[in-house]
């Protein structure tokens, strides 16, 4: 099973997968999606770390570029193992 996560930048994003994971694996910024495999109770799903979605045309990733980066892993993930 996958579980994306993302929002804006700074909102927590790789604080949560660090939080599941019980390391502090995830740092932030991101610049592009990690996958960080978590168990859960019987089950290990695929937490996905995302870039931040509000840089605008001055951040690191554009936001028109991370907006593409999410699209694209959301049809990869939909048409895979679903999200």
């Amino acid at each position: 099973r996958n579980i994306v996560i993302f929002g804006d930048s700074g909102v927590g994003k790789s604080s949560i997968i660090n939080m599941l994971t019980g390391s502090s694996s995830a740092i932030g910024p991101t610049f592009e999606s990690s996958n960080y495999m978590i168990p859960i109770n019987d089950e290990t799903f695929s937490v996905w770390d995302t870039t931040g979605l509000d840089e605008g045309t001055h951040g690191r990733v554009l936001a028109e570029v991370a907006e593409k980066n999410l699209t694209k892993l959301l049809r990869e993930l939909g048409g895979a193992n679903g999200i």
